[in-house]
């Protein structure tokens, strides 16, 4: 059973905006083989980094309009907040591999809490 929050339009604010923890939001979506790729890997850090970071996920197909918003070029992308405010990008170009975006990802979630 997966670990990782879904937030939409609904919950976004409340999950994402609001939370007193620093927080990664995975867009994805299920036509997305890395996306699918990557789900047990982002279900580690969510055990690793407990109670210090949150990790949710927001899928681009069912929210399409709301998405737009973040501006992304690729999928997966992951988007990090910090205080309320995205603070940062990552974005899948089509050359990286699954173990090339963890790595960047892990990276990213140092500096995210620091």
């Amino acid at each position: 059973m997966s670990n990782l929050t879904e937030v939409d339009k609904n919950n976004f604010e409340e999950e994402v905006r609001k939370s007193s923890l620093p927080v990664v939001v995975d867009i994805w979506s299920d036509k997305c083989g890395k996306c699918k790729e990557i789900v047990p890997f982002l279900e580690k850090l969510g055990e690793e980094y407990k109670g210090k970071l949150k990790i949710v996920k927001l899928n681009h197909l069912g929210n399409r309009r709301f998405t737009f918003q973040f501006r992304f070029k690729g999928l997966p992308t992951f988007l990090f907040f910090k205080n309320g405010e995205e603070v940062g990008k990552l974005t899948d170009n089509l050359d990286n591999s699954v173990e090339e975006i963890q790595e960047e990802l892990r990276k990213s979630i140092i500096n995210l809490l620091s």
